[in-house]
């Protein structure tokens, strides 16, 4: 009896001590102001979905295709390949910006930060069923592209799951 409760102190403590040593969803913090860039008017909260092309994203690469339109109200419209589109709410916490969504299935959360300790370069930080997963995301700004005389690149079509997740 002794030597299995033994045995199980021993799992019981390699296992907190495993979870202590997995790297934080938390990047680089910064101070608030860091993120203002990021944000939309939420005048344009709801009709996101239909006006995407004119609103500030922040997206990721075509590793893992995303894309999130942040609005000043604390909501966030958002797109990912495969898995569909949605909404929810952020805040600033503790130096990053803190995303959840509810899904059918499960809740998402993201963690937007800087990738380092200087420069204007984010990502996205979350875990997933494979583990801590991150994303450098870019700013796409279709006001800031017509003010230097541009026009924006249309904005791929991602799929969306059948699966109801």
């Amino acid at each position: 009896m002794k030597t299995s409760f033994t045995a199980f102190c021993l799992v019981v403590a390699s296992l907190v001590s495993a979870g202590c040593s997995e790297p934080s969803v938390v990047g680089h913090t910064r101070e608030e102001s860091f993120y203002t860039p990021f944000v939309n008017s939420a005048s344009h909260y709801p009709q996101a979905k239909t006006e995407l092309n004119d609103l500030k994203l922040l997206q990721t690469d075509d590793s893992f295709p995303m894309r999130f339109a942040l609005f000043d109200n604390g909501k966030f419209y958002y797109e990912i390949d495969k898995l569909g589109t949605g909404e929810g709410d952020w805040g600033y916490e503790k130096g990053v910006l803190q995303l959840a969504a509810t899904r059918p299935v499960f809740d998402m959360y993201f963690y937007l930060s800087a990738v380092s300790d200087s420069g204007t370069a984010v990502q996205f930080r979350f875990n997933d069923r494979h583990g801590l997963v991150s994303l450098e995301a870019q700013l796409r700004d279709p006001v800031q592209i017509r003010k230097e005389g541009g026009e924006p690149a249309p904005l791929k079509v991602f799929k969306n799951s059948d699966k109801e997740i």
